[in-house]
């Protein structure tokens, strides 16, 4: 009797045949700083009458969707981009892709690839505004276990007041 093969995970947040009912990918509109390295697009809720800025990011073709999104309109984890949705949709020319949408970052990253990191930190900025605030959203992660996994300077972004807020990591 042959074994059967493994079912893959569930998928939480939105339904996935749902996505592109529920958000507008503009892949015209590419956010390269955003994607931390990913393919990032500007996303759109397709039901608000102001859209909210959004990004979609590309998941790589070779890795399978993470099973283990949080729901972010039922958990609160300030300085952490939450992920609203994944799911199928149309990608660069036309071929199927799978996408994370998520909040636009609240600004630039710390220091995007390729370099070019602005105004260097002072050390009391650096504890105060990247590392505390970096340190006490991977508590809250951890606190659900979850894992961000994608802890890198172009992955921390600025929010007001130069506080790092951490990135995507949902695609990957």
């Amino acid at each position: 009797m042959a074994t059967p093969l493994p079912r893959p995970p569930t998928v939480p947040a939105a339904a996935p045949a749902a996505l592109s009912e529920r958000f507008a990918i503009d892949l015209a509109r590419s956010l390269p700083a955003a994607g931390a390295g990913l393919p990032a697009f500007a996303a759109r809720p397709r039901d608000e009458a102001a859209p909210v800025p959004l990004i979609a990011l590309l998941v790589p073709a070779a890795l399978p969707p993470r099973a283990d999104l949080p729901d972010a309109a039922a958990v609160d984890l300030p300085g952490v981009m939450l992920p609203l949705a994944q799911g199928p949709a149309a990608g660069p020319a036309g071929r199927p892709g799978w996408f994370v949408i998520g909040p636009a970052p609240p600004g630039p990253p710390l220091w995007p690839a390729g370099g070019g990191g602005g105004t260097p930190w002072t050390e009391s900025e650096l504890l105060r505004d990247v590392i505390a605030p970096a340190a006490a959203a991977l508590a809250g992660l951890r606190a659900r276990g979850l894992t961000h996994r994608a802890v890198r300077p172009d992955n921390l972004f600025r929010a007001q007041g130069r506080r790092a807020v951490l990135g995507c990591a949902w695609a990957t």
